[in-house]
């Protein structure tokens, strides 16, 4: 058995906000991973190739979906080994493998698990990363939030999202992980206008990235989930630049990656869908 890290919050907890450190201002976010190693890699070695080793935070849901969540655990924990810094903002699949390894530890037959779960763990286990695996996963449990105060742009990264109207001190931490609208909903950003800065999410997969702009051309909402466990790209933004980057997938493509929308300016998606099966029907 693997032995679980001990599960109660450190200095940092969930329920504060995360202050980055100074180098952090130059950091690139990186979209939700779930398991794609191989195009981890490609859009790191990417980074390296223009920006360096700089600092890196991820949005969440690290392991869970994709075929080599143990590239994912490696490739972190050498670039920590070589002296770059990451940091882990808890995502929802992030906090649902964690519970599955808990659960597996007190004693639940693996086989029981959800099937997503399950796999992750029985690859995880196979290439020997659980333990290292379990470790990244409560630190991002125990993280909600990164943010940065300090020029060139003032950001905070969290998961889901919040709810406008609570504003980002006020939504609940658990709000800040799920928060994600279902099909023709409104989405929590087209009511957001700037008031706790640029905020920098993923869970809700897009065909495109999105950047929601102030009247002032000013970006306050990033979505960098570009779906790429369903076969769309893997997506990093730099905040200080505003600038994107993202490498294509190499996961196959199915049903959700024919569901995924494209955000207007506004960052709506209720004609994305309907514009683009259009548009492939038109292209062929």
């Amino acid at each position: 058995m693997v032995a679980v890290p001990r599960l109660t919050p450190r200095a940092t907890t969930p329920s504060s906000s995360d202050a980055a450190p100074a180098d952090f201002a130059q950091a690139a976010i990186i979209g939700d991973v779930h398991g794609c190693g191989v195009e981890l890699r490609e859009l790191l070695a990417d980074l390296d190739r223009a920006r360096g080793h700089i600092p890196l935070v991820f949005v969440g849901d690290l392991f869970t979906k994709g075929p080599l969540p143990h590239a994912v655990v490696r490739e972190i924990l050498a670039r920590r080994e070589a002296g770059q810094a990451i940091r882990l903002v808890c995502g929802n699949h992030d906090q649902r493998m964690l519970l599955a390894i808990v659960q597996v530890e007190a004693g639940v037959d693996v086989d029981h698990l959800p099937r997503t779960e399950r796999l992750t763990w029985h690859i995880l286990h196979k290439k020997r990363v659980l333990a290292e695996a379990t470790e990244l996963l409560v630190e991002a449990n125990e993280t909600i939030e990164v943010s940065s105060t300090l020029p060139p742009r003032r950001y905070t990264v969290i998961h889901g999202g919040i709810e406008p109207k609570l504003g980002l001190a006020r939504t609940p931490d658990q709000v800040k992980i799920h928060l994600k609208a279902e099909g023709d909903e409104p989405h929590w950003w087209e009511r957001y206008r700037g008031d706790d800065g640029l905020l920098i999410v993923g869970h809700k997969p897009l065909l495109q990235p999105l950047i929601l702009r102030s009247k002032s051309l000013e970006p306050i909402v990033a979505n960098v989930d570009t779906g790429c466990a369903y076969g769309n790209m893997l997506t990093a933004y730099l905040p200080g630049e505003d600038r994107l980057m993202s490498v294509p997938s190499r996961q196959p493509r199915g049903e959700q990656y024919r569901a995924l929308r494209v955000a207007d300016a506004t960052g709506s998606t209720r004609r994305g869908l309907r514009e683009r099966t259009a548009g492939e029907r038109v292209g062929g």
